[in-house]
């Protein structure tokens, strides 16, 4: 099972640190989708992974329908641009 599937059937992780997990567009785009029925999520570290527009605009998509998440850590976000 993929992090993004069990983030999505959740219901006691409060705080997730995903930084520097080499995650591309395609693992954003499982998150934005995890993150849609997520309800108990408060904190999620992204950064410092591969994220480009696709992914990130996934992840904002996500981040519409969760009320839960109070917080986004998502410094240096795409290394790509961000040495």
């Amino acid at each position: 099972m993929s992090i993004a599937k069990a983030l999505a059937q959740n219901r006691t992780l409060k705080t997730l640190d995903l930084g520097h997990n080499s995650i591309s567009d395609i693992g954003a785009e499982e998150l934005g989708v995890a993150l849609k029925t997520n309800s108990t999520l408060k904190g999620l570290l992204l950064w410092n992974n591969r994220v480009f527009h696709t992914g990130a605009e996934a992840l904002a998509n996500g981040l519409a329908s969760n009320s839960a998440l109070q917080w986004l850590g998502v410094s240096k976000i795409n290394k790509f641009f961000f040495p």
